[in-house]
C-alpha cells in the first residue's frame, strides 16, 4: 500500500485503486493500469508508478470538491445594492460625483467621456470585468493606489451582488 499525501487528505494506492479515507464506502477511484504506466512481463502485470499517476485524478478530484470558494452573486439583489451603497455617486446613464457606469464593462479603467479622473486612473491598465470590478470595489487604494474612490465593499457576497448587476446593466 502507498500513502500519498496531496492536500490535506492522505489518498491510499492498493490493489490498482486509489481510496479517499473519510467519504462513505472509502470512495474508491478505480482507473485503468494503461494510463499510468502497466507493464506486462513474464511475471504477470507490474505498475510503473511515476510522479505523474495522481494527475489522472484530478478529473475526479474535481467532481468531488465542493462549488467555487465564491458564490456568484444576485442579479436583483445587485441592483439593489447599487442602488443603495452606489448610485449617490455613480449613474448608468450619467457621470455625477463618480464616473458613470453606462458600457463600463470591457471598459479601460479612467476612460469614460466628460468625467475628471485621478491620474492614477487615467495612467491605469485596467479594464473592468468579472476579474477586476471585485477587485476594485473590495479596497480601490490597494487596487489602484492615488485614486479617488473613497468607498469600498468589505462583504464578499454584496461585492458579487453588485459585479453580478454591473456584468448585466454595464455591458455595451
Amino acid at each position: 500500500m502507498v500513502l500519498l499525501t496531496w492536500g490535506l487528505a492522505p489518498w491510499f494506492y492498493r490493489a490498482g485503486c486509489w481510496f479517499i479515507p473519510g467519504f462513505p464506502g472509502g470512495c474508491k477511484l478505480f482507473f485503468a493500469q494503461e494510463y499510468y504506466g502497466a507493464v506486462a512481463g513474464i511475471h504477470g502485470m507490474r505498475l510503473n508508478h511515476t510522479p505523474l499517476a495522481p494527475l489522472f485524478l484530478l478529473p475526479a478530484l474535481a467532481l468531488l470538491l465542493p462549488a467555487a470558494a465564491h458564490a456568484d452573486g444576485d442579479v436583483t439583489r445587485g441592483q439593489n445594492l447599487y442602488a443603495a451603497r452606489c448610485a449617490a455617486c455613480h449613474s448608468l446613464q450619467y457621470n455625477g460625483v463618480g464616473p458613470t457606469h453606462k458600457e463600463l464593462i470591457g471598459r479601460r479603467a479612467g476612460t469614460a467621456a466628460g468625467y475628471s479622473y485621478s491620474a492614477a486612473l487615467k495612467n491605469s491598465t485596467v479594464v473592468w470585468d468579472a476579474g477586476t470590478l471585485p477587485q476594485w470595489l473590495a479596497d480601490p487604494e490597494t487596487f489602484i493606489p492615488g485614486q479617488k474612490m473613497f468607498f469600498s465593499i468589505p462583504d464578499p457576497q454584496e461585492r458579487a451582488d453588485i459585479v453580478a448587476y454591473l456584468l448585466q446593466a454595464g455591458r455595451k
